[in-house]
């Protein structure tokens, strides 16, 4: 409080709330349903948590983490940490500057820094420091990866002919 009454500094950044009689900043920012009209667009200090979806044309930005239980469909995620989306991500944009962690992902385009994992990716565009898909049916089908240093993938291509480029490396 300054000295005049006036005003609240905080000394962090971070969410305002009042809690128990006192104000509180929160270094996360939980949004308990979707992020759509009713929400808005994100753009936060802090970790990022949607319990629910995040919906087509809606854009969280973050300077910590983000975390999705639901789908994420034609929105676009950044942060400067991870993301973790618990169900998919179809026709979305995704940029992390650490590791990326989806149930399945379709049309999209991803870029992180760390390791992208996922159980299936189809028709995507992906650029990672590490690609690996997780479960003996997932794969890549169809789109263009690029890993700059490993793979751990169990399938490759699809029987319909889809072009699946994979590279491995930085051949910059």
């Amino acid at each position: 409080l300054t000295e005049d009454g006036t005003q609240i500094i905080a000394s962090t950044d971070g969410n305002i709330n009042f809690k128990g009689g006192t104000f509180v900043i929160d270094q996360v920012v939980t949004i308990n349903g979707d992020v759509d009209a009713s929400v808005g667009n994100i753009n936060f200090v802090g970790d990022v948590i949607v319990k629910g979806e995040v919906l087509e044309g809606f854009k969280i930005a973050s300077k910590g983490n983000i975390v999705v239980s639901g789908n994420v469909n034609g929105a676009t995620l950044e942060c400067d940490g991870d993301i973790i989306i618990k169900k998919g991500c179809i026709n979305s944009k995704i940029m992390a500057h650490g590791s990326v962690t989806i149930n399945f992902c379709e049309h999209s385009n991803i870029r992180c820094d760390g390791d992208l994992i996922s159980s299936n990716f189809v028709i995507c565009d992906v650029y990672c420091g590490n690609l690996s898909v997780k479960g003996t049916h997932g794969g890549l089908m169809g789109g263009s990866y690029t890993s700059l240093t490993s793979v751990e993938i169990p399938n490759i291509g699809t029987k319909n002919y889809t072009p699946t480029v994979l590279t491995v490396g930085d051949n910059a």
